[in-house]
C-alpha cells in the first residue's frame, strides 16, 4: 500500500507554524520509509509541498544541484516564510491568553507553551509566565487559590496534575446535577408533596400519617379514607353500579399501608401502578402474612440492597442499579442505568431512553397499552405504550420484563418485583419466635434441624482483598517434581476444588506464583497445599483484634450447659476478591490455578476469618468464637437452645458451616482455648499439665537432677520448695546410694502438684509474645508453652522404636511438629517463637523445603500453614523442655499424627516405614545398607548423626570433618544416610555406582547433574571428571577441539620472497597455482601433468621470469613432496616449507587465492567473457582502501588495463599496512578462539583426530617439530604422522588405550621428512586474489585424480593392530 505523504496548506493565517509542523511530519515520513538518499528526499518534499510551492521553488533561482538538496529546500521555505517579530510583542500576547469554556487545562496550557516558545524566556522563567496566564484565566477559584499558595519555582507537570483534579472534580458536581429527579419524575418518596391537601381525609399532613388511615368510611364501607371524600360514591353516581365485581370490594376491604396509595379505587377507566400486578403486590402479601401469623410472633421486614454494581447517593434516599438488556427489535446485549424503587410496581423507562435506544423509529416499536400510570400523591404520567425487555444481574439467567415508556423526566424506574426477580434486592423476614424449640442434646439432633448447616464448604458474603506492601517484588516459585503415581489423585482433587468453587484454572501471566505441595492423607486422599511464603513476605497485614480470655469469661460466668462448634473449612468460607486471586496462583502438573476462596497459610487469612466470624456472633447471646472454634452457654437449658438455634439460624444467613465430627453439643463442661470451662468455674486445662503429673520416676541420680532442675526453675511458682524437695536432694549426696522408697515419691508428687496448680500456670493471653521450648532425647520429646517466661501448658510424649532410630535432626525435627501440633489451640492464625537447642534445625528452616531430606520434608509440611521463627539456644538454658524429654511420658508413646506420603520436590516416598530407594532393588538395598554399616567413616557419622553433632568442628573426628559443611542435611534411614535426597554412597560401592553413572557415556557436567539427583560422597565431582577421562569410548568419539589464537605468518620484507602454491580442478581440468604473500599477486598455468616434474617444470619457467624466492609454502600433496620438486627447490636454493596435513588453514594464503580464481573463472566462462582480461583486471585491482595492487607492490609500477587512468607516483607504505591489517585479522579471529593448547612433549600419549570418521586414536607423541603446534607422532606399528595441535588430545596417565587398525588415505612421512606447517590456527581472513592463467579450472588436494579426471584410490594403510 502506497504511503500518503503529508501535505502543506498554503492558506492557513498562521503559516510559519503550518510550515514547522509540515517539516515535522515530512521528516517523520522520510524516516518511517527508510529514505536516505538526498535526491529522494528531494523529490518527495517537492511532491509534499504542492503547487505553491514548486511555484516558489521555481522562482528561488536555486540550481539543480541544490533544488537535490533537502536542506536547501528548507532553507527556502523557512526564508520566505519567516516573519521576524520582536518577543515582547509574543509576551504581551501571551498575557492577553485566556482558557476557553470548553477547553481543558492541558490544551490550555499546550497552547500557551507554544507561544511561549516564541517569547524568548529563559528555562526558570517560563513556568512562572504559564502559571501567572493559568491563575487569571481560569474557571475555578480554588483551583486559583491553590496555584497562588504556592512557592516560586513550582514547575508545570505539578500544575496540569493539580489543574486535571479539579477538573475531575467539577466535571463529577455536573454529572450530579444531572441526576436530581425533575418535578414530574416517578419516585414513590415524594417530599415535596407535603404541603399539597390529603386526598383521603382533606388535611395537609405527612406521609403514612392520615388521620382517616384507620377509620372505615360511612358512605362506601371502606377503610382508609372519610366519606365527605369518598371516590366511590361520586363515581357511583355517573356509572352504573354493576361495573364492580365483588373480588375488587374484597380486595378494597383490605388495609392499605407501605409505599402504595391509600386511595385504590376500582371505578376509574386506568389503573393504578399499585393494581396492576396485584398477585405481587407487597402490601397486600404482607397483610396477608400478618393476619395468617399467630399473634405471638413479632415480624421485622428490612429490605437490602445487593450487590457491586449498586450505587447509593450521599443521603442514602436513592439507588441506582446497571443492568443488562436486550431489547426488541435491536441486536446485540446493552446496558441500561436505572433506579432502585422497590414502592413501585411497575417498571418504566422515558420516551428520552427509548429514542435513544431506537432513534426515530421508536413509536414502531413501542406497544399501545390502555394502562395509565399514577405516581404518589394522584398525579397522572402519560404512558405512551410498553417495551418487552430481557433483563438480567450479575446472573447468566434472562427474565423477560414490561416496561412502560412514560413521557416524564427523570431516571428509567425498576420497580419491586423486577429487583426481586433479578436478584438486587431481597426481602427479609426474621421471626422473633417465642415457643420452645425442639430440645438439641446431640449433634446428630441438630444436623437433622439444620442439615445443611454441617459439612459442606460455607459461604460469608463480602469478599477479602489482598494488600501488597509498597516494596514488594513480584516472585514465581521453581516448579516442584510430581510423582507419576499420584498424578491422578491430584487431578481428582483439582477437579473438586475447581467444582467447589475454591480455585480456578488460569491461563493468563501473572506476576506471582507459588509452589504446590500435596499431602497424602491416611485415607488415600490428596491435600493440596499451598507454600506462600514469599508471599507472606510481601503482603500487609490488617491485624484484627482477637478477644482475650479476661473479654469471654465474663460469658461463661453462671452457665450451666455448654457446647462448642467448629467452622467447616473456615478460610475457604470467606471469597476472594478478583483483583487479587492472581496473587493465590500456584503451579500444577495440569496447569497454572489460583485460588477464589481465602487459602490456608496466608499470614492475613486469620485476621480477615477473625473478622467475618466477630461479625456473625456478635448479635448472638451467650456465644464467643476464637479462630474456628465457638463456644454456646447458657444458665438454662431452655436458654442454652435458644442461643444455639440463634447462632444455627445465622449461621444459615451468612453461609457458616459447621464440621460435625468436631462438635460438642449440650455439656456440663467443656475445654475451650486451654482452659476447662464447668458449673463450678474456670480451671486449668488437665491435658496442660498432663506432661508434668505422668512424669515417671527417676531411674537414677541423673534423672533426680533433672527432676530437681526443672522445679528450681519454676522456683518463684512453687511455695516452700526446699522444704518439699529436701528428699530428692538427699538422694544426689555421694556417700548415699540411690534408693527409691514412698518418701521420695510422696515428695515428687507433692511438687508434680505444686507445678500442676493455678498458681503455676498461667492462662494464654492470644495479645502476649508466644514460645514454644521443644527438645528431643534419645527416650522422648518435650514441648512447653510459654508467655512471659512463665509456663501455659505442658507436653511430652515417648518415643516409638522406629522413632528412637531417628538420626538426631530427625527428632528435633519431630520435637518442633510435636510441640506446635500438640499446641494448635494456642498457635494456628497467631506469630509465635519455636526455641530449639539444634543449630541446624534453625538453618533447615530458613531453607527451602525440597532442600531437606524426605523424612524432615515429610515432618516440615505438617507446619507449613503456621506463622513461625526457629531460634537457637543452648540446651542448658532449656530446663523445662531438656527435662520433659528425658523422662517423657510413658502413656503417651503414640506416634506424631503426621500425613504418611509427602510429594516433595525431590523423591517420593511410599510410607515411613519404606526406605527411600523406590527404584533399587531389594538386593542392591541389603547390600548398600551392609556396605554402610561396615565403612568405618560411615558407621561413624552415623553415630554422630544419631547421637547429634558437635558444637564445633574442632570436636568432630578428623575423618567427618569433610561432611561438616553440609551437617543439617544429612539423616539416617533404614540404615541408609541421605545428604538431602541423595544417597550416601559408602566406598566399597562407589566404583560400581560410577559405572552405572557413566553408562550413558555422557560428558563431565551431564554425568554430575545425574548424580546430583541421587547420590553422593566426598569428592564425587573429582571422582566423575577422572572416570569421563579415563572412558576409551568418551576420548575415542569427543568433539573437535576448540580452535586456537591466530598464528600467522610473518610479513615478507620485499614482494617475490614467499610464494605459496596450490593445485586446483575446474571443468577436468588442472591448473598450478603461485602467488606473493607480499603482493598477493595470482599466477595461474593449465596443467597436462600432475606428476612432481611437470609441477617442478612449470615452476622453474615461472622463476625464470620473475627471479626465485627464498621460501615456497604447500601442502603435502605428493606433487610437491616428490624427488623433481624437492631437487627443482634444491637447485634454486628455495627453501619449502609444508603444512600441517589435514589442516589447510596453514596455507591460507593459497587456498583463498584458489577460491577467488576459481569464481571468477566459472564467471567468465558463464558469461563468455576473456578470462585473462578478467585476471588482468583483478591484478590491478588494489588490495584495500590503503593499500596498491597486487602488479604495483610487485613491478613498483601500475600495469595497464583497459580503463582509463593516469598514474602519479606514491609512497610505499605496504609493510606496515600488511602488518596492520594481519592485526586487525588476529584481533577478529580470536574473539572466537579458545586458548593456546598445552605444549606436548616426545613420549606423551596422545590422540590422533582421524580424518574421516572424527575419532580420536591412541598414538605417542615422537617429535617435536621446528615449526610453530608441528608434532609427529607414532602408531604403535611404527607409522609415522605429522599433525598439528588441534588434532592431538592428551591422555590421562592412568588411562591405557587399547590400539586400534585405523586407515588413513593421506602419504605418511618419517621423521627425516621437512615438513613444516605454516601455521596453527585460521592463516588470514579471505582477501581477494587473484592468478595468471593459461586457462581455468579447480582442484581439490583431498581426492587424487588422473589427468582425466578419473579418481586415484589411496591405498588403506592401517597403523594401529588390534
Amino acid at each position: 500500500m502506497s504511503t500518503k505523504y503529508p501535505e502543506m496548506n498554503w492558506e492557513v493565517p498562521d503559516l510559519p507554524e503550518e510550515f514547522k509542523l509540515f517539516k515535522q511530519r515530512m521528516e517523520l515520513v522520510l524516516a518511517d520509509q527508510e529514505i536516505t538518499e538526498n535526491k529522494k528526499k528531494a523529490i518527495k518534499i517537492k511532491i509534499a509541498v504542492g503547487n505553491e510551492g514548486l511555484r516558489r521553488i521555481n522562482a528561488s533561482g536555486l540550481s539543480e544541484a541544490d533544488q537535490e538538496k533537502p536542506q536547501e529546500l528548507w532553507k527556502l521555505f523557512e526564508k520566505q516564510i519567516k516573519v521576524n517579530i520582536n518577543f515582547r510583542v509574543h509576551r504581551l500576547e501571551l498575557m492577553r491568553y485566556r482558557q476557553r469554556q470548553d477547553e481543558s487545562i492541558d490544551a490550555f496550557v499546550t497552547r500557551c507553551r507554544d507561544k511561549a516558545n516564541t517569547c524568548d524566556f529563559e528555562e526558570s522563567e517560563l513556568a512562572e509566565r504559564i502559571m501567572e496566564v493559568v491563575i487569571t484565566s481560569t474557571p475555578s477559584l480554588e483551583f486559583q487559590k491553590f496555584l497562588l499558595d504556592q512557592p516560586k519555582g513550582y514547575q508545570i507537570d505539578a500544575i496540569l496534575v493539580e489543574g486535571r483534579k479539579y477538573e475531575a472534580v467539577a466535571a463529577s458536581r455536573k454529572c450530579l446535577e444531572t441526576l436530581e429527579p425533575a418535578k414530574e419524575s416517578i419516585d414513590s418518596f415524594k417530599r415535596n408533596q407535603g404541603r399539597k391537601t390529603c386526598g383521603n381525609c382533606g388535611r395537609i399532613h405527612k406521609p403514612r400519617q392520615c388521620p382517616a388511615y384507620h377509620d372505615v368510611c360511612r358512605a362506601c364501607d371502606t377503610k382508609g379514607h372519610w366519606a365527605k371524600f369518598c371516590r366511590k360514591a361520586k363515581n357511583d353516581r355517573s356509572r352504573k353500579p354493576d361495573r364492580r365485581s365483588d373480588d375488587h370490594k374484597s380486595d378494597d376491604r383490605q388495609p392499605k399501608h407501605g409505599n402504595q396509595s391509600r386511595s385504590k379505587s376500582k371505578g376509574r377507566k386506568y389503573k393504578p401502578i399499585s393494581e396492576m400486578d396485584t398477585e405481587h403486590d407487597t402490601s397486600t402479601d404482607h397483610e396477608h402474612q400478618q393476619s395468617a401469623c399467630p399473634s405471638n410472633f413479632e415480624h421485622f421486614d428490612t429490605i437490602h440492597t445487593i450487590g457491586t454494581h449498586t450505587v447509593i447517593n450521599s443521603k442514602g434516599t436513592v439507588a441506582f442499579a446497571n443492568i443488562d438488556i436486550i431489547c426488541p427489535q435491536k441486536s446485540g446485549q446493552h446496558y441500561l442505568y436505572l433506579k432502585i424503587d422497590s414502592g413501585a410496581s411497575a417498571n418504566t423507562i422515558t420516551v428520552r431512553t427509548a429514542k435513544q435506544i431506537y432513534g426515530d423509529k421508536w413509536r414502531q416499536v413501542v406497544k399501545r397499552t390502555p394502562v395509565k400510570l399514577v405516581a404518589y400523591g394522584e398525579i397522572s404520567i402519560p404512558c405512551v405504550g410498553t417495551l418487552d425487555i430481557k433483563c438480567r444481574y450479575k446472573s447468566p439467567e434472562w427474565y423477560t420484563h414490561t416496561f412502560y415508556v412514560a413521557d416524564v423526566n427523570g431516571p428509567a424506574i425498576l420497580g419491586l418485583l423486577g429487583c426481586t426477580d433479578l436478584g438486587i434486592i431481597t426481602i427479609h423476614t426474621m421471626h422473633k419466635d417465642t415457643p420452645t424449640h425442639t430440645p438439641i442434646t446431640s449433634v446428630s439432633d441438630l444436623k437433622q434441624t439444620y442439615p445443611d448447616q454441617f459439612d459442606a464448604i460455607g459461604s460469608f458474603s463480602g469478599k477479602a482483598m489482598l494488600h501488597l506492601k509498597d516494596d514488594a517484588e513480584p516472585t514465581i516459585d521453581a516448579p516442584r517434581k510430581c510423582s507419576v503415581h499420584l498424578k491422578d489423585k491430584i487431578k481428582a482433587e483439582l477437579d473438586n476444588m475447581e467444582k467447589q468453587g475454591v480455585i480456578r484454572k488460569i491461563e493468563n501471566h501473572t506476576d506471582w506464583c507459588s509452589s504446590m505441595t500435596t499431602v497424602v492423607k491416611k485415607d488415600g486422599s490428596i491435600r493440596i497445599c499451598l507454600d506462600p511464603r514469599r508471599l507472606n513476605d510481601a503482603l500487609k497485614r490488617c491485624p484484627h483484634k482477637i478477644p482475650t480470655l479476661e473479654e469471654i469469661q465474663p460469658i461463661f460466668a453462671g452457665a450451666h450447659f455448654f457446647s462448642k462448634l467448629d467452622a467447616k473449612a473456615g478460610y475457604w468460607s470467606v471469597h476472594l476478591a478478583e483483583e487479587c486471586q492472581d496473587l493465590t496462583t500456584f503451579r500444577t502438573p495440569f496447569g497454572r490455578y489460583c485460588f477464589q476462596r481465602l487459602p490456608f497459610g496466608l499470614c492475613t487469612s486469620q485476621d480477615i476469618f477473625q473478622q467475618h466470624m466477630d461479625r456473625i456472633v456478635q448479635n448472638v447471646p451467650g456465644c464467643v468464637c476464637i479462630a474456628d472454634d465457638i463456644a454456646i452457654v447458657g444458665k438454662t437449658e431452655e436458654e442454652h437452645d435458644k442461643n444455639l438455634h440463634l447462632l444455627m439460624e445465622t449461621a444459615k444467613q451468612e453461609g457458616l458451616v459447621f464440621n460435625s465430627s468436631k462438635c460438642t453439643i449440650k455439656k456440663e463442661a467443656i475445654s475451650y482455648f486451654g482452659s476447662m470451662y464447668t458449673r463450678s468455674g474456670i480451671f486449668p486445662d488437665p491435658s496442660k499439665v498432663e506432661a508434668i503429673n505422668t512424669m515417671p520416676s527417676p531411674k537414677d541420680k541423673e534423672d533426680v537432677q533433672r527432676c530437681l532442675g526443672l522445679f528450681t526453675y519454676l522456683a518463684p511458682y512453687i511455695p516452700n520448695l526446699s522444704e518439699k524437695s529436701a528428699p530428692l536432694r538427699e538422694l544426689l549426696h555421694k556417700e548415699i546410694p540411690f534408693v527409691w522408697d514412698e518418701d521420695h515419691e510422696h515428695a515428687l508428687n507433692s511438687l508434680k502438684s505444686a507445678v500442676s496448680s493455678g498458681a503455676c500456670l498461667q492462662f494464654f493471653d492470644p495479645k502476649k509474645e508466644t514460645t514454644v521450648e521443644v527438645d528431643a532425647s534419645m527416650k522422648g520429646l518435650g514441648a512447653c508453652l510459654l508467655q512471659d517466661g512463665k509456663p501455659v501448658a505442658f507436653a511430652s510424649k515417648s518415643l516409638s522404636n522406629a522413632q528412637s532410630n531417628y538420626s538426631n535432626i530427625e527428632r528435633e525435627t519431630l520435637a518442633l511438629v510435636f510441640g506446635i501440633v500438640r499446641f494448635h489451640t494456642y498457635l494456628f492464625g497467631k506469630e509465635f517463637t519455636v526455641i530449639t537447642d539444634h543449630r541446624p534445625l534453625e538453618t533447615i528452616w530458613k531453607k527451602p523445603l525440597r532442600s531437606a531430606p524426605p523424612r524432615l520434608q515429610r515432618l516440615l509440611i505438617k507446619v507449613q500453614g503456621y506463622r513461625c521463627q526457629v531460634k537457637y539456644r543452648p540446651g542448658k538454658e532449656m530446663i523445662l523442655s531438656d527435662t520433659l524429654s528425658r523422662l517423657p511420658n510413658p502413656k503417651e508413646a503414640r506416634d506424631v499424627p503426621l500425613d504418611i506420603r509427602v510429594e516433595s520436590i525431590c523423591s517420593e516416598v511410599e510410607d515411613t516405614h519404606q526406605i527411600d530407594l523406590i527404584f533399587f532393588g531389594q538386593h542392591k538395598r541389603t547390600e548398600l545398607q551392609r556396605e554402610t554399616s561396615n565403612d568405618p567413616v560411615l558407621r561413624s557419622l552415623w553415630q554422630t548423626v544419631t547421637q547429634g553433632w558437635p558444637e564445633t568442628l574442632q570436636e568432630l573426628p578428623t575423618s567427618l570433618r569433610e561432611f561438616w559443611s553440609y551437617r543439617d542435611e544429612i539423616g539416617v534411614s533404614q540404615g541408609v544416610l541421605f545428604k538431602g535426597s541423595r544417597v550416601i554412597i559408602p566406598k566399597t560401592l562407589r566404583e560400581d555406582i560410577l559405572r552405572q553413572l557413566h553408562l550413558g557415556h555422557m560428558g563431565i557436567e551431564s554425568t554430575r547433574r545425574l548424580a546430583r539427583e541421587t547420590v553422593f560422597w566426598p569428592h564425587i565431582n573429582k571422582d566423575i571428571e577422572q572416570i569421563v577421562k579415563q572412558c576409551a569410548a568418551c576420548q575415542e568419539h569427543q568433539a573437535r577441539q576448540q580452535k586456537e589464537p591466530l598464528l600467522p605468518h610473518d610479513v615478507p620484507s620485499a614482494p617475490w620472497t614467499r610464494l605459496g602454491t596450490d593445485l586446483f580442478m575446474l571443468n577436468r581440468q588442472d591448473y598450478l597455482l603461485v602467488t606473493d604473500y607480499y603482493s598477493k599477486y595470482p599466477i595461474v598455468y593449465k596443467l597436462t601433468d600432475t606428476s612432481s616434474a611437470a609441477v617442478a617444470n612449470v615452476m622453474s619457467g615461472i622463476f625464470s621470469l620473475f627471479g626465485p624466492p627464498e621460501e615456497i609454502v604447500s601442502d603435502n600433496g605428493p606433487q610437491f613432496v616428490g624427488k623433481h620438486f624437492k631437487d627443482m627447490c634444491r637447485k634454486w636454493s628455495i627453501t619449502h616449507t609444508t603444512s600441517s596435513p589435514h589442516y589447510p588453514r596453514s596455507n591460507g594464503l593459497a587456498e583463498r587465492m584458489v577460491r577467488t580464481v576459481k569464481n571468477l573463472l566459472k564467471k567468465c566462462s558463464q558469461t563468455g567473457q576473456d578470462s585473462q582480461l578478467a585476471m588482468s583486471h583483478l591484478r590491478a585491482t588494489p588490495v584495500d582502501s590503503h593499500m596498491r595492487s597486487p602488479a604495483e607492490m610487485l613491478f613498483g609500477r601500475p600495469i595497464r588495463t583497459t580503463l582509463p587512468s593516469h598514474h602519479l607516483s606514491r609512497e610505499s607504505t605496504t609493510t606496515d599496512h600488511l602488518l596492520n591489517r594481519q592485526s586487525k585479522m588476529k584481533e577478529t579471529h580470536d574473539r572466537h578462539a579458545g586458548p593456546d593448547l598445552p605444549p606436548l612433549h616426545v613420549g606423551q600419549p596422545v590422540r590422533v583426530l582421524h580424518p574421516k570418521d572424527h575419532t580420536w586414536i591412541p598414538a605417542k607423541v615422537s617429535k617435536v617439530c621446528d615449526e610453530p603446534r608441528s608434532y609427529e607422532v607414532s602408531t604403535p606399528n611404527g607409522g609415522i604422522l605429522r599433525r598439528n595441535r588441534s588434532h592431538l588430545r592428551e591422555i590421562p596417565s592412568s588411562t591405557n588405550p587399547t590400539p586400534k587398525r585405523v586407515r588413513f588415505d593421506e602419504d605418511y612421512t618419517s621423521s627425516t621428512q621437512a615438513e613444516t606447517p605454516q601455521q596453527n590456527g585460521n592463516n588470514h581472513q579471505p582477501t581477494p586474489e587473484t592468478q595468471n592463467i593459461q586457462s581455468k579450472g579447480s582442484t581439490s588436494n583431498s581426492q587424487t585424480t588422473t589427468r582425466y579426471g578419473r579418481n586415484i584410490r589411496t591405498p588403506a594403510r592401517y597403523m594401529f593392530e588390534d
